[in-house]
């Protein structure tokens, strides 16, 4: 496979309620991360 996706879940109840940690136990296995990560941008593009 080489489809990429970033999903970034920026509400901590996913991870400190029960509701949230069941949604996550419903979901295929993917690895969770939980610090600041720089998102590659495009370059060389312009806006206008």
């Amino acid at each position: 496979m080489t489809d990429r996706a970033v999903i970034t879940v920026c509400d901590t109840r996913l991870v400190t309620m029960r509701y949230g940690r069941d949604i996550l136990a419903g979901l295929p296995p993917f690895p969770v991360v939980r610090a600041k990560m720089a998102v590659p941008t495009k370059t060389g593009s312009s806006s206008g």
